[in-house]
């Protein structure tokens, strides 16, 4: 479910302690991005931000351009910064790339670095704890299994480059508003499990052949929901 900026700033309580404040900022409005609550192309204005966070604009200001950077915010004359739209083209692209790096990924996974595995571990446990009522979290451990996955090739260049990627994915999921229900995610943590478990016993192909049918069924919904959102004006 998504609204204006006011909606959910008058429904959250965002006061954040001094420490790390844009940090913390930055990571509150990313979690609110990914799960719709700030939908592509809302307009992320900086007078009602501070007063939400209690922060100076200053703060905000920073936070948002740690976002931009990450490719989760952007710029437009006259219009100031906004969550980024994505094209088709965009959900395409970055769903080539996982295949082209989670598959193969896969095949290391058996005899991969330990620290790789209690990695993905822990973050489909994260999932599990999150999927009843706490979708932000769910998210964000989803996208931490992937980039678990993805570290089983051993190279931080590749990591690093994938880390920018699924900052695009966690934008791109955020269209995908049905997905919250319990009964979704509780599906998707028994598929990454399946897939997981059949990689680590050495099933490579059927690990990646069940991989290849769920990036290929979400990246289909993706570019349906992308299409509606085709022409549609941004809010705020």
């Amino acid at each position: 479910m998504s609204g204006t900026l006011n909606d959910v700033l008058s429904a959250e309580d965002l006061s954040v302690q001094r420490v790390s404040t844009v940090d913390h900022v930055a990571d509150r409005l990313k979690a609110m991005i990914a799960d719709g609550r700030l939908p592509q192309g809302e307009r992320l204005r900086e007078m009602p931000l501070a007063e939400a966070f209690s922060v100076s604009r200053t703060t905000i200001r920073d936070a948002i351009r740690a976002l931009t950077a990450e490719g989760l915010v952007t710029h437009e004359f006259h219009k100031g910064a906004m969550v980024a739209l994505l094209s088709q083209a965009d959900i395409t692209e970055v769903y080539r790339i996982r295949r082209l790096l989670e598959l193969p990924a896969l095949a290391e996974a058996q005899n991969g670095p330990a620290e790789v595995t209690k990695r993905a571990e822990g973050a489909l446990a994260t999932c599990a704890e999150a999927a009843e009522s706490d979708y932000s979290s769910f998210v964000e451990a989803e996208i931490a299994f992937h980039a678990a996955i993805v570290g089983y090739l051993g190279s931080p260049r590749v990591d690093q480059f994938f880390a920018r990627v699924l900052s695009t994915l966690r934008l791109a999921l955020s269209l995908l508003g049905e997905d919250r229900r319990p009964t979704t995610t509780r599906n998707l943590i028994r598929r990454y499990n399946e897939i997981f478990d059949a990689a680590r016993r050495g099933e490579v192909a059927a690990a990646q052949r069940q991989l290849s049918a769920h990036l290929a069924a979400y990246e289909a919904r993706l570019l349906r929901s992308a299409d509606l959102k085709i022409d549609k004006p941004a809010t705020g």
